[in-house]
């Protein structure tokens, strides 16, 4: 019963950490699912090779990649430059004046590094114009086997009940080698009030479980 106590606080966590990736408002984040994808080791360059990711519009050209590296999540991701630079986006629906956490793993194309730098990146952006940020990849060097994924993220306010999600290459050569993309997600910022709770909610359950370590009193 005592272990039981004491480890509830650590477990609450979990479990919200849990409940919000379950509740991701983004479909086929990690691009697991879709129509003709590649074989195990290969990829699929869309448009081009009739293969479709499920939820994810493409616009350009990008590599979808099934274990030709290593995935960050699953055994798929995007390279954002297939036949020439391209980007992918969904919309998503949100709430108008509620904050959005996105979150996303970056990496870079490992193939050629000797004429294009591991500097490769992405500009992403949530609902238009005013949320465009720059992100870059500059982890040590990277190879199909260990990608080195970095992971990002972002929050922004929803100005509509639905807010387009996209993501672009900022390389500049027109083909191949960009950045490489896996494990999108969005999930709704708890309000302060939320927060508060569960700090208090973490507090309460160690006091229990301290005052069950303490040795009970024996009476005379």
């Amino acid at each position: 019963m005592k272990r039981s106590l004491l480890i509830a606080p650590a477990l609450l966590a979990v479990l919200w950490a849990g409940s919000a990736s379950a509740l991701t408002l983004i479909q086929n984040g990690s691009f697991e699912s879709g129509l003709n994808d590649a074989g195990p080791g290969g990829y699929k360059t869309i448009p081009g090779s009739g293969a479709v990711i499920t939820g994810w519009t493409v616009g350009g050209s990008v590599d979808w990649i099934n274990g030709y590296w290593q995935a960050s999540d699953g055994t798929h991701s995007v390279d954002l430059n297939g036949g020439s630079i391209g980007d992918i986006q969904q919309a998503i629906t949100t709430v108008v004046g509620q904050q959005y956490l996105l979150t996303f793993d970056l990496s870079a194309n490992p193939d050629h590094l000797d004429s294009h730098p591991d500097t490769r990146g992405v500009y992403v952006s949530a609902g238009g114009p005013s949320t465009l940020f720059t992100y870059t990849f500059d982890a040590p060097p990277n190879s199909k086997a260990n990608m080195n994924w970095q992971t990002y993220s972002l929050i922004f306010t929803a100005t509509g009940t639905s807010t387009l999600i996209d993501f672009a290459s900022n390389v500049g050569q027109n083909c191949c080698w960009g950045a490489a993309l896996d494990n999108v997600a969005v999930t709704a910022v708890p309000e302060a009030s939320t927060w508060v709770m569960m700090i208090l909610g973490f507090f309460g359950l160690g006091y229990l479980a301290h005052r069950q370590r303490r040795p009970a009193l024996r009476m005379a």
